[in-house]
Formats: C-alpha cells, sequence, structure tokens
C-alpha cells in the first residue's frame, strides 16, 4: 500500500499502470495493490485536474 502523504501528495489523484497501458482508477489518500512475490508494479500517479 502506498499513502499519498508517504510520497508527498494529497487529494484524488488518476493512477496508471505504466506496463500494461491501462487506466486503474482515481484513488484519494492510498493506492493498494497485490504484487506477487519478486514482483514490481510500475505506475504514473497524476492530478485529477490534469486528467479531466
Amino acid at each position: 500500500m502506498v499513502r499519498w502523504s508517504d510520497v508527498g501528495i494529497t487529494g484524488r489523484h488518476v493512477v496508471r499502470d505504466l506496463w500494461r497501458q491501462k487506466d486503474l482508477g482515481t484513488f484519494d489518500g492510498e493506492l493498494g495493490a497485490t504484487v506477487p512475490r519478486h514482483g514490481v508494479m510500475f505506475v504514473r500517479i497524476s492530478s485529477v485536474s490534469r486528467k479531466e
């Protein structure tokens, strides 16, 4: 889990999986995901106003 406060951002943000080229949705305050052992997740976090 990544909390926005841990990376210095606040509010709602759009998250995109860059490897699968798919939007994961809009999240408020944190992102939770299951990543397999030895796995990795590569995402872009953008402000909602930039996406709309």
